[in-house]
């Protein structure tokens, strides 16, 4: 009896540890990072497919001031502060003056506002506007308090048309009558969406079968 339990277990225990391990990165699959300044600005940013557009992918990015870092910037609400998002894909990207700028129009109200990719230097030539930074900004709003949870901040946005695969750093600027706050870098991966991966199929004519002849009767 002891024999078979001991088998038994042992057989459990195998199947445990020969679980296929997750995929590191799924078809379709969200990714999400936030980092918090040392000022107390915390900066979340989550990527999804759109449900409205087919092989579309968005980012919605979340912000919000801790109550001192709030008191010591003097800023009633974020609505009102000028505020302004920047992107990069390339490493150091915004060290080497290469990232795309997205104004966070002044309380929530917006339409679509393309991304301003940073000039670069006159001395050298103007470069084309890489597709990962063909992004536009769709949605701007202040969160209400009631509806506020651990994920979500005082103000959020929605960024349409990431490049499928492509790593985007993301960092937010809030101009303050005290100066300028700074959020610290936060990275997410823009997923390749199922129907990038599903090609459309091509109507084929249906093949109707050749009539067999018919027999000949017997006389």
């Amino acid at each position: 009896m002891r024999k078979t339990m001991r088998c038994g277990a042992l057989f459990v225990l195998g199947s445990v540890l020969f679980l296929p391990a997750p995929a590191a990165f799924a078809q379709g699959a969200e990714d999400a990072a936030r980092s918090q300044s040392p000022q107390g600005l915390t900066l979340s940013a989550q990527v999804f497919c759109s449900e409205t557009k087919l092989r579309t992918v968005n980012v919605r990015l979340n912000w919000s001031l801790t109550t001192v870092a709030r008191d010591a910037v003097k800023v009633a609400t974020l609505a009102s502060a000028k505020q302004t998002l920047d992107t990069t894909v390339y490493a150091q990207g915004f060290e080497k003056g290469l990232y795309a700028t997205l104004p966070v129009p002044a309380g929530g109200a917006v339409k679509v506002v393309p991304a301003v990719v940073n000039q670069a230097p006159a001395a050298q030539p103007a470069r084309e506007t890489p597709r990962a930074f063909q992004i536009r900004l769709l949605e701007a709003r202040p969160v209400p308090p009631d509806t506020r949870d651990l994920t979500s901040g005082e103000f959020e946005v929605v960024v349409e048309d990431l490049e499928p695969g492509v790593n985007y750093t993301w960092r937010l600027t809030i101009e303050t009558p005290s100066g300028k706050l700074v959020s610290a870098p936060v990275t997410v991966q823009a997923p390749v969406c199922p129907a990038d991966m599903i090609e459309p199929r091509k109507m084929q004519p249906k093949k109707v079968p050749p009539k067999k002849p018919p027999i000949a009767k017997r006389l």
